[in-house]
C-alpha cells in the first residue's frame, strides 16, 4: 500500500511573497524618459525594439524607425565603433560606451550591451553642467585614499556615505547591511536636513524581494531619476517578439510597487550601488532625493567604480578581521599542541583554553559535550539542559556553524542565557562545543512596523509596499546581541583548531599505548615484590610482639587489611592521587560507633602519591588501633582531633588524643611505635614527633610538597576557572641568531624576528663571529644564511646542532643546493623570507 502525503496549502502570506518575488523587473517593457533605446537583430540589421521617444534622437516616431536598418539611422563611423565594442567580452555583463554624438544642439551618449544575442543600444542625453569624466574619477580616487586610512569599519562607513553625497548630489545617502536573516540595517547615513534620518534603523528583508536582490549583484548601479515621470513604452517590430531581456539598460523602466514604496518614503529619485563581498550581496548604498535628480553616465561610471573598490577594500577589512581571528586561533592552537603532550582526552585538552576561545567570540560562556561528560565554563545553563540544546540545535549540523540569537526558537523556556552558537567538532565522538550569550533587553529601531500589508489584486493576494517609515520601537527580551560574521569565522577557526589538536592527541595515544603497557607491567611487578615484601615484614613484627598464635593471626590480618583498604584507594584515584582524609575516614569505619561524637576532622584536604599510600595508611591503623585499645576511645569521654594543616614546604599532620587514660611513656618499642617514629622518615622524607602526654597521645607529621598535592573535587560536570592559556609569545625563543653577510638581509630578518616577538637578536657576517657569539650567549634559535661570502655555514650548523640548539638554514639557492648528508633533515627557507614564512618556521621548531 502505497502512503500519500498531500502538502500542505500555502498561507495567504506566503504567496503573496512569492507574488512579490515573480514580479518580472527584467522585463518591464518600458523605459525611462533620460533615455531612447533600439534593439536590433544579431547581425545588427533590423531594428526589432524601439522605446517610444525615438524622436527625441531620430527625429522620427518610433513606428518609422522599427523595422528599418541600422545603416538608415545611424552614421557609419556609429556603427563602426560599435561593431568594435560589439566585439568586448564585457559587453554581455555590463554596458560599454560607443561614443559621443550631437543632435540638434544636445550632446549624446551612446551605450551598448548585448541581452543574449541581441546587441542593445542607448542614447542618454548629457547634460550641460554634468561632471566631466576625468574630474568624476578623480574625486573618487581621492575618496578611496580617505577610506583607506580609516582606523575602523565604522569609519570607513562614514567617510563614505559623506563622500558620495558629496560626489553625487543627493539629499540623503545610506549604507544599508544585510544581516544572516535578510533584513537590513542603516550603518551609516549623511543626509541634508530637509529628509527625516533613518541612521541604525531596520528594514524588514521582504521590502527588497529576492528577485531584486538577484538584480543587485548582476548590475551593481541602479538609477531612477524621477519617480513621478511617466514610463516610457517600448515598441516591438514583430507582435510575437518575446519581451526584451533590460537587466543591463541604464534606462530600464521601474516597478510600479518600487515606485509606489519611494512615494510613500517622499522620495522622487533614487540611485543604489551595490556591496559585493566575496560574490555575495553584503549591503548597499542607497541614494534619495526629494526632487528628480538625473546622474549622468560620467558619475554613474565613477560611482560604479567606487563601489567595487570600496568592495575589494571592504572584503579586506573582513579578511584582516579572519586573520585576527585565525591568528588567535593558532595562538591556542600552539598551546593546545603542546598540551597534547599530557593529555589524555579532548576535553581535558580544550579545558585551559575555554576562556581565550570565549573571548574570541564573545560568549559569556561555554559547554563541552562528550558522549560520558559535560564540562562548563563561565555563564551556562546547567549540564542537563546544555546537553538537552547541543542535541536539539546540532541535530542536523555537520561542520555548520549554528547560531540562535534566543534558546526560544528551539523551545527552551527563558532564562538569564539569550542566544547560544553550537559547532560540531568530531563527528565520530561526536564532541559539541555551544558558547553562550547572556540575554540584554534590546530595543530595535525600525522603518516603520515591521509587518506585512497584502491586498487582493484580481483575487491574488499581493505584497503591499509599507506606507510609513516613521520610527517604530520593537522592544525584545529572551535574547542575546547578535552573532557576527567576525565570530562565525572565528568559531570555523576554533574548530580547525581543536581538530588539528584531536588528531594530534590521537597519533600520541596510539604511539605510547604500547610503551605505556611495558612501562605498567614493570610497574606492576615492582609494586607487587614491594607488597609481598612488606607483608613479610608485618609477619614478623606481628610475631615478635604477640603473645599466642590468636593474637598473632588477628593482628596480622587487621594490618593486612588496612593496606588492602589503602591499595583500593589508591587503585580508584591512581590520576589524581589517594586522598588522606579518606584514609582517615577507611580506617576509623570499624570504629564508627565510638568515633561518632568525639572524632572531629579538621584542615585542608590534601592527596598523596598513590605509591605512599599503604605505608601512611599502615602508620593510620596503628594510631587508630592504640587509640581504640589504650586511648582516648577506649573510654566513653575520650576526644581525637585530627588536624591537616599547608605548610610553604608541605603539610603538619596533628593526630591528638585527650579525654583518655594518662599513659606512661612505653619501656619498649613495639612495631607499632616503631613504624609511626621511623616510616616517615625513612619512606617519606618527612618527620614525625610522638609525646605521650597527661592529657593524651600527640603526634605530629610532616609530609613534603613532593609527595602531597591538594585536593580538587573531581566532578563529572565542573565549573572550570578562568586560567591564564600560554601565548603565542610565551612559545617564541628570547634570543636568535641570524648569521648573513648581507648586511640590510640580516637588518631585514631582525626586523621580522622582533615583531614575531623575540627579544633579543645577535647578528653575525662570518663563521668566526657566529662561533664566538654562540660561545659568549647560546642561543634559542638561529637563522643561517648557507653561503657566507667565502665560506659556508655548516660549520657552525654543526656547533648548534652538539649544543641542541634549533636552526633553519636560509638560501638563495633554492632547495637543490648540496647540503652534507649530516645536515640534510634541517629546514631550508629560499630567500627572500617573508614574515609568515619565519613566523611557521618558528612554529615548527621552537617548542
Amino acid at each position: 500500500m502505497v502512503e500519500v502525503h498531500s502538502k500542505a496549502p500555502k498561507t495567504r502570506e506566503a504567496v503573496s511573497l512569492d507574488n512579490c518575488d515573480k514580479e518580472p523587473i527584467h522585463i518591464p517593457g518600458n523605459i525611462q524618459s533620460f533615455a531612447v533605446l533600439i534593439a536590433t537583430d544579431a547581425k545588427l540589421g533590423v531594428i526589432t525594439y524601439c522605446s517610444d521617444n525615438a524622436a527625441d534622437f531620430f527625429g522620427d516616431p518610433a513606428e518609422n524607425i522599427l523595422g528599418k536598418s541600422l545603416t538608415d539611422i545611424l552614421d557609419r563611423e556609429i556603427i563602426h565603433n560599435l561593431n568594435n565594442v560589439l566585439c568586448l567580452s564585457s559587453v554581455r555583463v555590463q554596458r560599454e560606451r560607443v561614443t559621443t554624438v550631437e543632435r540638434g544642439g544636445v550632446t549624446f551618449e551612446i551605450w551598448a550591451h548585448l541581452s543574449g544575442d541581441t546587441p542593445v543600444l542607448e542614447f542618454e542625453k548629457v547634460q550641460e553642467k554634468e561632471m566631466a569624466r576625468s574630474e568624476a574619477v578623480l574625486m573618487v580616487r581621492s575618496l578611496l585614499g580617505r577610506l583607506g586610512g580609516a582606523a575602523n569599519i565604522e569609519n570607513m562607513l562614514n567617510e563614505a556615505v559623506i563622500g558620495l553625497r558629496s560626489l553625487s548630489g543627493f539629499d540623503r545617502v545610506m549604507l544599508y547591511q544585510f544581516d544572516q536573516d535578510g533584513d537590513g540595517e542603516v550603518k551609516a547615513e549623511a543626509r541634508g536636513p530637509q529628509l527625516v534620518s533613518f541612521l541604525n534603523h531596520r528594514f524588514p528583508k521582504w521590502d527588497i524581494p529576492q528577485q531584486a536582490r538577484d538584480m543587485l549583484l548582476k548590475v551593481p548601479l541602479r538609477l531612477i531619476a524621477d519617480v513621478q515621470s511617466v514610463p516610457v513604452p517600448l515598441l516591438q517590430h514583430a507582435a510575437d517578439a518575446p519581451p526584451l531581456d533590460m537587466s543591463l539598460a541604464a534606462s530600464r523602466g521601474q516597478s510600479p510597487i518600487h515606485n509606489q514604496y519611494l512615494k510613500n518614503m517622499d522620495v522622487n529619485s533614487t540611485m543604489t550601488l551595490s556591496i559585493i563581498v566575496e560574490g555575495a550581496l553584503w549591503g548597499m548604498f542607497s541614494f534619495h532625493n526629494a526632487t528628480a535628480h538625473h546622474v549622468g553616465p560620467s558619475l554613474r561610471g565613477a560611482s560604479e567604480l567606487f563601489a567595487q573598490f570600496f568592495s575589494l577594500q571592504m572584503e579586506q577589512r573582513i579578511q584582516n578581521n579572519r586573520n585576527i581571528a585565525r591568528a588567535k586561533a593558532l595562538e591556542q592552537q600552539s598551546v593546545l599542541m603542546a598540551a597534547t603532550d599530557s593529555a589524555t582526552s579532548l576535553t581535558q585538552l580544550i579545558e585551559n583554553i575555554a576562556a581565550p576561545f570565549c573571548e574570541l567570540v564573545n560568549a559569556e560562556g561555554l559547554a563541552i559535550i562528550s558522549p560520558s561528560s559535560v564540562s562548563l565554563y563561565g555563564h551556562t545553563p546547567d549540564e542537563n539542559m546544555a546537553r538537552a540544546i547541543g542535541t536539539v540545535m546540532l541535530a542536523q549540523a555537520d561542520e555548520t556553524v549554528v547560531t540562535t540569537q534566543s534558546l526560544k526558537d528551539y523551545g527552551f523556556e527563558a532564562s538569564p542565557i539569550g542566544g547560544a552558537m553550537g559547532i560540531v567538532i568530531n563527528q565520530d565522538q561526536r564532541y559539541e562545543f555551544l558558547f553562550f550569550r547572556n540575554e540584554v533587553l534590546q530595543s530595535t529601531l525600525w522603518a516603520g512596523a515591521p509587518e506585512k500589508q497584502i491586498i487582493d489584486n484580481e483575487g491574488t493576494p499581493r505584497l503591499m509596499p509599507r506606507g510609513s517609515f516613521e520610527t517604530y520601537i520593537k522592544k525584545m527580551d529572551d535574547m542575546s546581541p547578535p552573532w557576527e560574521p567576525f565570530d562565525i569565522v572565528a568559531a570555523g577557526e576554533i574548530r580547525k583548531t581543536i581538530l588539528r589538536a584531536d588528531a594530534a592527541l590521537a597519533r600520541r595515544l596510539s604511539s605510547k599505548e604500547e610503551r605505556q603497557r611495558s612501562i605498567y607491567i614493570a610497574e606492576l611487578n615492582h609494586r607487587v615484590r614491594n607488597i609481598l615484601a612488606l607483608i613479610r615484614s608485618l609477619s614478623r613484627r606481628a610475631k615478635e610482639s604477640s603473645h599466642s598464635l590468636e593474637s598473632y593471626a588477628k593482628a596480622l590480618e587487621q594490618r593486612i587489611t588496612a593496606l588492602g583498604a589503602a591499595h583500593d584507594l589508591a587503585a580508584n584515584q591512581i590520576s589524581s592521587g589517594v586522598s588522606i582524609t579518606e584514609i582517615f575516614e577507611t580506617e576509623v569505619k570499624p570504629y564508627k560507633q565510638i568515633a561518632n561524637n568525639t572524632l572531629v576532622l579538621t584542615g585542608e584536604k590534601f592527596v598523596l602519591k598513590p605509591e605512599i599510600a599503604p605505608i601512611f595508611a599502615l602508620i593510620t591503623h596503628e594510631l587508630m588501633t592504640n587509640c581504640v585499645k589504650y586511648g582516648a576511645f577506649s573510654v566513653p569521654d575520650g576526644n581525637l582531633h585530627i588536624d591537616v594543616k599547608g605548610e610553604k614546604n608541605g603539610i603538619t599532620i596533628t593526630w591528638e588524643e585527650s579525654g583518655g587514660p594518662v599513659l606512661d611513656p612505653p619501656t619498649r618499642r613495639g612495631f607499632g611505635l616503631g613504624l609511626i617514629e621511623n616510616a616517615i622518615p625513612y619512606e617519606m622524607d618527612g618527620d614525625s614527633e610522638v609525646q605521650f602526654l597527661p592529657e593524651g597521645l600527640k603526634v605530629k607529621f610532616w609530609l613534603p610538597k613532593e609527595i602531597v598535592t591538594p585536593l580538587t573535587e573531581a566532578l563529572n560536570v565542573k565549573k572550570l576557572e578562568r586560567k591564564s592559556s600560554q601565548s603565542l609569545k610565551s612559545m617564541t625563543p628570547e634570543n636568535v641568531l641570524v648569521v648573513e653577510d648581507s648586511m640590510m638581509v640580516a637588518i631585514d630578518m631582525a626586523e621580522m624576528l622582533r615583531s614575531l616577538g623575540v627579544a633579543h637578536v645577535d647578528t653575525c657576517a662570518t663563521v668566526a663571529q657566529a662561533k664566538r657569539s654562540i660561545e659568549t650567549k647560546r642561543p634559542d634559535f638561529a637563522v643561517l644564511d648557507i653561503n657566507l661570502r667565502n665560506e659556508k655555514s655548516f660549520e657552525v650548523a654543526q656547533m648548534l646542532r652538539e649544543k641542541n640548539v634549533p636552526f633553519c638554514f636560509a638560501t638563495g639557492y633554492g632547495s637543490a643546493y648540496p647540503i652534507p648528508e649530516t645536515l640534510q633533515d634541517e629546514l631550508r627557507l629560499t630567500k627572500p623570507v617573508d614574515l609568515n614564512t619565519l613566523s611557521s618556521t618558528l612554529k615548527k621548531l621552537y617548542r
